[in-house]
């Protein structure tokens, strides 16, 4: 569910971190698994039925498949990769998702009375596109950038907290560094690379 959610509306975008504490971890299924997998499956079935030949919408289909076949590598299953999420993953499936897009704008655009309401809105969202991908190359600037930029939205995360710290370190600012580090070990006590990098800010 966050996939699609990210596909359609890419904001807030983390580091792989920022996923992990976003979604829970449960010992067994319930509602939000439920409804996830409901959610899958709907798209997945609704694309197979549209793709047949004789179907207008194999074009659309076509695209939502390409999403579900290209996060097959990274959907953790049956084999886990390392990470649990992440937005690069979202790279690959996302020209399936922006061809199913486009062609339900340009199938709407073709209609007499929408054409000048399509054409507004996707110069919207390539407006909205290219300002997202500005902001998040700012982030991206630099590793000082990019934990800054982590810390907001995962303010009690140890490993965001603990290299915020070494940058902070890097360039001589011990007092931010041993502030950082103090959060990152009240949230994890056990995370020797705080301790290490705690002994290098003192």
């Amino acid at each position: 569910r966050e996939y699609w959610r990210l596909l359609v509306w890419p904001h807030p975008l983390g580091v792989d971190f920022y996923y992990t504490n976003l979604i829970p971890v449960t010992e067994a299924p319930n509602s939000t698994v439920f409804t996830s997998t409901a959610i899958w499956l709907s798209v997945f079935v609704a694309s197979l039925w549209a793709i047949r030949p004789s179907s207008r919408w194999r074009v659309p289909a076509a695209g939502l498949l390409w999403v579900f076949v290209a996060l097959l590598p990274v959907a953790n299953l049956p084999i886990r990769i390392g990470a649990l999420m992440a937005e690069r993953f979202l790279y690959l499936p996302s020209v399936g998702f922006c061809m199913a897009l486009a062609w339900v704008l340009v199938w709407l655009g073709s209609r007499p009375a929408l054409k000048w309401p399509m054409v507004a809105i996707t110069g919207l969202i390539l407006i909205l596109g290219v300002a997202k991908s500005l902001e998040r190359n700012a982030e991206w600037r630099d590793a000082l950038s990019l934990w800054e930029a982590e810390l907001v939205k995962s303010p009690k995360d140890v490993v965001v907290n603990n290299n915020l710290a070494v940058e902070y370190s890097s360039r001589g600012r011990h007092a931010d560094a041993r502030e950082r580090l103090k959060v990152a070990l009240q949230s994890s006590p056990y995370y020797w690379r705080a301790y290490v990098n705690l002994g290098v800010a003192q």
